[in-house]
C-alpha cells in the first residue's frame, strides 16, 4: 500500500499495482467479499481507472471504471462505482473523485456516468455538470 499523509485535508490519487489492499477495502465498504487474486488482476488490467480518496490513513472514497476501446471514434469510459464514506459526504471529495478519473481517462467521445437511480446521485451528478441520456437504454442479459 502507497503512503497515505496523515493529519492532513484528505488526499485523492490513482490506484495503481502495489494498492490491492485498499481495493480490498473498498470491495468490504460496499459490501462484497474480496475474492482472492482479484483485486491484483483488476489493478492489472489495462482498461481499469480507480481512484481512492484518503484522510488520516484510510480509505474514506472509491470510484472506478473502464476505458472501452471503440472502432468508430475515440474511446469511451464508463465510471461504474463512485462511494464517499458517510462520513466524508459533501466535502468535494465526489466531485474530486470524478476529476481524477477523467484526467487519469484522458479524451474520450463519451463518459458515462452508470448508476443505480436516486435523487441524491441525480442531483449530485447534476452539480457536477453532468445530464441524463435519452439517448441509450441499458439492458440485462441473464447470465447463464
Amino acid at each position: 500500500m502507497s503512503d497515505i499523509p496523515t493529519g492532513s485535508d484528505p488526499v485523492v490519487r490513482v490506484l495503481t499495482p502495489g494498492d490491492e489492499p485498499w481495493v480490498e477495502q473498498a470491495v468490504t465498504h460496499l459490501g462484497r467479499s474480496a475474492v482472492t487474486n482479484a483485486a491484483e488482476v483488476f489493478l492489472r488490467d489495462p482498461a481499469v481507472v480507480a481512484v481512492g480518496a484518503f484522510a488520516d490513513e484510510a480509505l474514506v472514497g472509491f470510484a472506478y471504471g473502464y476505458v472501452l476501446s471503440r472502432p468508430d471514434d475515440a474511446p469511451m469510459a464508463n465510471l461504474y462505482v463512485l462511494e464517499v464514506w458517510p462520513d466524508y459526504q459533501r466535502r468535494g471529495l465526489g466531485s474530486q473523485l470524478i476529476k481524477a478519473f477523467k484526467k487519469e481517462v484522458g479524451r474520450v467521445s463519451k463518459l458515462w456516468l452508470v448508476s443505480p437511480v436516486s435523487p441524491i446521485t441525480a442531483g449530485f451528478y447534476a452539480a457536477v455538470g453532468a445530464h441524463a441520456e435519452q439517448s441509450d437504454a441499458v439492458y440485462e442479459l441473464p447470465n447463464d
